[in-house]
């Protein structure tokens, strides 16, 4: 994340990008898609320092979610408010793009912790920010150590209670999905990460490795991307995976029990098709999900056997229904071949003709 302070005189300045392309297994990309080969949605992270983003580009160059800035510090300070939040929260919202918000800390006592709830919630009220309220209190400016003399290093135990503070008080207000971001190092060397991970989520920064280096529900991992829609130079990556509890504002949720799998399908030749195996190589997996995703998002258009088996409940539309069906096989929820394989000798006696 970029953060600057209108509290800070001087900054370590601005690290430059050698270079604005990075790839490491597989996973980054100049243009980012909707859902991964791996089934993780990619998303941004975002503040007034990447300008005016063109939400509907930015979605329909893959991004499946983004988090926002709101400000920084204590309430009270409309200096301290992000100027472009307001304008991004109404911009996710009008192209349909889930998203949450963070306030960047600067609290060093538990009544500056109670400013800043003051501030997110202020700046959250009329919106929806279903993918978390976080708190990142990392001390990257060096305020906290420099200007104030509270070294994070040994003041760790006062910095976590100040973050699950932040957190059971955001809750308090009635929003669900509340957490902290940090990089590893904080997690490992400053804060408790067990405390932080039972009362809330984790969101973790850890750059130039191919998967997250401890449990998170959030894992940022560039800050080098770049995406159509948003001018900055370099913008903040971050992936949720299908295990998380935030990968259902992105991927409808399982559907209700009345929605149920259609029978497959044995064509003339005695072929067994299985619905939900869209691309037809004998597994059901995050690439049939990603193709449905595409199909309901109007990126590609499935026809003949690949529509029929992605039209899993047999309403003659590929919609978010058949897509979490796709996401319950993988799931381990239901098992759409094995219903295949129940069906097969019914739908076989009901082709034979005596």
């Amino acid at each position: 994340m970029q953060k600057k302070s209108a509290r800070v005189l001087t900054g370590a300045g601005i690290v430059l990008i050698l270079s604005l392309t990075i790839f490491f297994a597989g996973i980054f990309r100049t243009e980012t898609r909707a859902i991964d080969s791996q089934g993780r949605a990619v998303g941004v992270d975002v503040s007034a320092y990447n300008g005016t983003i063109d939400w509907n580009k930015a979605k329909a160059n893959g991004v499946d979610f983004a988090i926002i800035r709101i400000g920084w510090g204590d309430d009270g300070y409309p200096n301290q408010d992000d100027s472009y939040a307001i304008t991004n929260m109404n911009g996710c919202e009008a192209a349909g793009i889930p998203y949450g918000v963070y306030i960047y800390s600067y609290a060093v006592t538990e009544k500056e912790v109670d400013s800043e709830v003051a501030h997110t919630i202020r700046m959250i009220q009329g919106h929806n920010p279903v993918l978390g309220i976080w708190f990142d209190m990392e001390d990257a400016d060096g305020y906290k150590q420099y200007r104030m003399g509270f070294n994070p290093y040994t003041h760790g135990g006062e910095l976590t209670n100040f973050c699950l503070k932040y957190m059971n008080a955001i809750k308090a207000y009635g929003y669900e999905n509340v957490g902290v971001y940090a990089n590893r190092d904080y997690f490992v060397n400053v804060l408790d990460y067990s405390q932080i991970s039972s009362n809330g989520l984790v969101w973790l920064a850890h750059w130039g490795i191919s998967s997250p280096s401890m449990g998170c529900a959030l894992w940022q991992y560039s800050d080098a991307g770049t995406v159509t829609g948003i001018p900055s130079y370099a913008v903040d990556m971050d992936l949720i995976y299908p295990d998380s509890p935030l990968y259902g504002y992105i991927v409808p949720q399982e559907p209700d029990d009345t929605d149920e799998p259609a029978p497959s399908i044995i064509k003339d030749d005695g072929t067994l098709l299985v619905r939900g195996d869209v691309n037809g190589d004998d597994a059901i997996d995050v690439i049939d999900l990603a193709l449905v995703k595409k199909q309901i998002l109007g990126k590609i258009v499935l026809e003949g056997d690949a529509f029929t088996l992605a039209d899993i409940n047999d309403d003659q539309a590929v919609d978010v229904i058949d897509l979490a069906l796709v996401k319950k096989h993988i799931l381990g929820k239901i098992d759409l071949f094995a219903l295949a394989q129940e069906q097969q000798p019914t739908l076989q006696s009901e082709t034979t003709t005596p």
